[in-house]
């Protein structure tokens, strides 16, 4: 345990690394320092602003099992052992802390970068590995991906995002002043499988170890580069039964036009199933060979994406 004084006032960590914020005021003198933790590594890493300046954003992560910070307590998805899960929090021009939200899932999730529009919606941009849930919004992968999510002003996952990569990240992320559009930049590493980053119709390929990419995002939701759009366009159909034991049915309302891509997932990023249909209405999936668990199903046609949580259970 450590501390550190700020304006006089002494300030003690909870564990190993603690997070932090705080305000000056413009000729440099402090205004006010929040900080907290637990018994783990946990810290900031970026900061934002909306344009009123009454409400001030912080994101990164924590690996203690409990953090405490600004009087919220955050609760680590892993417990033997912990992992890094997101943190991002808003705090009142006076430093109270307003909301506090984790994500993350089984494996290390990682926060770089945030911003705030001129709605006051906030964005953010990091790499995470397996699944991360926003939410209700559950992303997969097979490796470390960058993911870009954007939340309301009270902290609720407006939509979350991941292009179609082998590995990459996202590191930094701002935000147009005409038009409100969010711009990520990242790396795309190579030697994780074909390094290729795929933004809808541009495919990235990486002529080096790593490799940079700056991506523009447009309202609404859809990507002017690329990233792969989970909303636009919806896909309307049903899974049952969930949960499910030797049988999955799909049921689409309307005859599919095109491709039908199926992917399963199981919890831990693997891909478990995969198949293509074309101009099916009902499809039906056996499932009696897979173990009993949780599994994240994407559809696909085109650019519209859609994803269900489904759990299997003993026969």
């Amino acid at each position: 345990q450590s501390q550190f004084a700020f304006n006089e006032i002494a300030h003690s960590s909870e564990g190993n690394r603690d997070a932090f914020v705080a305000k000056y005021d413009a000729s440099g003198t402090p205004q006010w320092a929040v900080t907290g933790g637990g018994s783990g590594n946990d810290w900031f890493n970026k900061v934002a602003v909306d344009a009123a300046g009454s409400n001030i954003y912080a994101t990164g992560e924590f690996e203690s099992v409990s953090a405490l910070i600004g009087g919220i307590t955050l609760q680590n998805a892993n417990i033997s052992p912990p992992r890094r899960d997101v943190l991002l929090m808003s705090f009142d021009a006076g430093g109270t802390a307003q909301w506090g939200i984790r994500a993350g899932s089984v494996g290390h999730d990682y926060a770089n970068d945030v911003t705030v529009d001129g709605s006051g919606d906030v964005y953010i941009t990091g790499t995470f590995n397996d699944t991360i849930v926003f939410d209700d919004i559950t992303l997969v992968n097979n490796s470390g991906d960058l993911y870009l999510a954007k939340f309301d002003p009270s902290g609720t996952a407006l939509w979350a995002k991941m292009p179609e990569a082998n590995t990459a990240a996202g590191e930094s992320i701002s935000v147009t002043a005409y038009g409100n559009r969010p711009l990520i930049a990242g790396g795309l590493v190579a030697g994780m499988g074909p390094p290729i980053l795929v933004f809808d119709d541009d495919t990235l390929i990486s002529n080096g170890s790593t490799d940079a990419f700056v991506a523009r995002i447009g309202p609404p939701c859809d990507v002017s580069t690329g990233l792969v759009d989970h909303f636009d366009n919806p896909l309307s159909f049903s899974v049952y039964p969930n949960p499910f034991q030797d049988m999955l049915s799909i049921r689409m309302d309307g005859r599919v036009q095109g491709f039908l891509d199926l992917k399963l997932y199981n919890l831990q990023g693997g891909l478990v199933l995969s198949d293509r249909y074309y101009g099916d209405e009902n499809i039906r999936i056996r499932t009696d060979h897979l173990p009993t668990g949780i599994y994240f199903m994407h559809l696909r046609i085109g650019n519209s994406v859609q994803s269900v949580k489904l759990v299997k259970m003993e026969e």
